[in-house]
């Protein structure tokens, strides 16, 4: 095992190099080893940065599943590909191969400030147990404004619920909500993972 994890943490510089010269990406380990702001890095995970082509970690991450590469995390801005001993120069040409095409294939906006903050927690209109109970129905997004939440929505990570059963959805929820719908952000608790739809009060409507 010894020998394996070896040849491993002998080819992640020449990957990270390689990865740091196709355009608009960058290996943060190395580069933030080198300006100070880290002290130390684990060379069997390669944290990458897609801020200067203003696509998200999940856009990044949904492209290359379809090339067969798993990324173990993905967020606003990065991917974590994180490595072990049973991977070698096959596994790292597979992920350079992918991230080298999903540079030449995916839309590229560029760098772009997004306005990451949730909204502020809407207003509750009824006791989360009536509403987790009462009958619902599935409404398009975008007609769910002045509807009541009859699901919760987390988006992860953090995991952390934006809104919750019984409370209105708001223009800025939605507008929100409708963000993280493009950016293909996971949610959690939504019957409707894709956000497409959410579950609202019957008798909200």
């Amino acid at each position: 095992v010894g020998d394996l994890w070896g040849e491993i943490l002998e080819l992640v510089p020449e990957a990270q190099e390689r990865i740091n010269k196709i355009p608009g990406l960058l290996c943060t380990g190395p580069s933030y080893l080198a300006q100070g702001q880290i002290t130390a890095y684990d060379f069997a995970k390669l944290h990458i940065s897609l801020h200067q082509l203003g696509i998200t970690g999940w856009q990044a991450a949904a492209f290359l599943a379809q090339r067969g590469i798993k990324v173990e995390l993905a967020d606003w801005w990065t991917v974590l590909f994180l490595l072990t001993y049973a991977d070698g120069r096959a596994e790292l040409e597979k992920i350079i191969a992918g991230l080298e095409d999903l540079v030449l294939e995916l839309p590229i906006d560029g760098p772009k400030e997004r306005n990451l903050t949730p909204p502020q927690i809407p207003p509750r209109r009824l006791l989360p147990r009536e509403a987790f109970f009462g009958e619902k129905v599935a409404l398009p997004l975008k007609e769910a404004v002045g509807q009541i939440a009859g699901e919760a929505i987390a988006p992860y990570p953090p995991g952390t619920p934006v809104i919750l059963p019984g409370e209105e959805f708001t223009p800025e929820m939605v507008d929100y909500l409708l963000l993280l719908r493009a950016c293909q952000v996971p949610v959690r608790g939504a019957h409707d993972s894709h956000l497409h739809k959410v579950l609202v009060l019957g008798d909200s409507q």
